[in-house]
C-alpha cells in the first residue's frame, strides 16, 4: 500500500456561515448601517457569514430575519483566527471584533474508487486514417496497384477491442477525513475598547460540520474496468 502523507488544509479563503444567537445589552436595538442605509438588529437568532483569510478583502454579514447588515473587511484586518473592523475606518458606531475556533469531531475513513489508466485488454475508441483508393496501372509490370490520394484521407473514430497501453481502469483507495466545525464570536464594542471588554452586543454560534481530507492510501493496483 502506498500512503500519501498529510494533504493541504484546502480552501482557507472560503466563506463560512454560522448559526447562533445575537445578544444585545439590555435587549436594546443594535443600530448599524449599510453605507447610508440604516440597519437595526434586534436580539434573537441570527446567521453570520464571513471569509477566512481573504487575499484582498471579504465581507461580514449578519442576518436577523429579513434584516441584514454587511460591512467590508480588508485582508490586513485579519490576525490569526480573527479580524477587526474599526469604527474609525468603517464609520460605524462600534468596533467589531470577530473570532473563530476550530472544534474537531471524529476522524472518519471511507473506501472509494478513482479512475486511472493501465495496460490490458479492453474495448475503446481508436482513431484510424482512412484513405480512398483506386486501381492504377503500375509502370514496368503487367498488373495494377492501389493508388492513394493523400489529400483525400480522413481520420475516423471507431470502437475496437484489443490490447492497449491506455485502457480505462479504476483503483480502490481509502481516504481519511477530519470532521470539524468553527465556533464563532462577533463582538460589537465601544470604539477603542479592548476586545476583552464587555461588548454592547455579541453573536455566538457555530458552523455546520464539514470534512477536511487528511490522507489517501492506495489499496491495490489500477485494473481494467
Amino acid at each position: 500500500m502506498l500512503a500519501i502523507g498529510l494533504l493541504g488544509l484546502g480552501g482557507c479563503a472560503s466563506r463560512q456561515e454560522a448559526s447562533g444567537y445575537l445578544f444585545v445589552k439590555d435587549g436594546a436595538p443594535l443600530q448599524l448601517s449599510n453605507g447610508e442605509e440604516p440597519v437595526v438588529l434586534t436580539q434573537g437568532h441570527a446567521t453570520v457569514e464571513f471569509g477566512l483569510k481573504p487575499v484582498f478583502s471579504s465581507e461580514l454579514s449578519i442576518i436577523r430575519g429579513a434584516t441584514g447588515f454587511h460591512t467590508r473587511v480588508e485582508a490586513q484586518d485579519y490576525f490569526g483566527n480573527s479580524f477587526q473592523v474599526r469604527s474609525s475606518a468603517s464609520g460605524l458606531p462600534y468596533d467589531i471584533h470577530a473570532s473563530w475556533q476550530e472544534n474537531r469531531g471524529e476522524r472518519v475513513s471511507r473506501d472509494e474508487y478513482q479512475g486511472c489508466v493501465t495496460s490490458g485488454y479492453c474495448t475503446r475508441e481508436v482513431s484510424r486514417l482512412v484513405c480512398p483508393g483506386r486501381k492504377a496501372y503500375r509502370e514496368g509490370s503487367n498488373g495494377y496497384a492501389d493508388h492513394y490520394d493523400d489529400s483525400a484521407c480522413e481520420e475516423r473514430v471507431r470502437t475496437e477491442a484489443g490490447h492497449f497501453a491506455d485502457c480505462p481502469g479504476e483503483q480502490r483507495l481509502r481516504k481519511a477525513y477530519q470532521v470539524y466545525r468553527y465556533l464563532v464570536s462577533v463582538k460589537f464594542l465601544e470604539p477603542r475598547r479592548p476586545a476583552s471588554s464587555k461588548p454592547f452586543a455579541e453573536f455566538t454560534g457555530e458552523t455546520r460540520y464539514t470534512e477536511r481530507l487528511l490522507e489517501v492510501e492506495y489499496e491495490g493496483p489500477c485494473t481494467v474496468r
